[in-house]
């Protein structure tokens, strides 16, 4: 199991699979349980807030990282009513 520290926020590596191999991160910010995963050469994120069964899937606002770095700079500042107050705005 590996681990990385983004801005005080500590993402573990999660392999699953046995004949397809899947990798993807994980971290909790402000009761979210994040998963940065690949699709094709970018990295998207998806959030769970199991209390209130909210999620956000970064590709339902077109969002995704080319490096993994960058996804987890982002995840490690997640802030869920930013991200939903500033989506509201675009579509209006």
């Amino acid at each position: 199991m590996e681990k990385k520290v983004v801005n005080k926020t500590t993402f573990i590596q999660k392999v699953e699979g046995k004949f397809s191999l899947s990798v993807s991160w994980n971290c909790r910010k402000d009761n979210f349980h994040i998963q940065i995963s690949r699709s094709g050469l970018s990295w998207y994120i998806l959030a769970h807030r199991k209390k209130d069964d909210v999620y956000w899937n970064s590709l339902w606002t077109k969002m995704c990282w080319n490096s993994l770095e960058d996804a987890m700079e982002f995840a490690s500042k997640f802030n869920y009513n930013k991200i939903t107050q500033t989506n509201e705005h675009d579509n209006v």
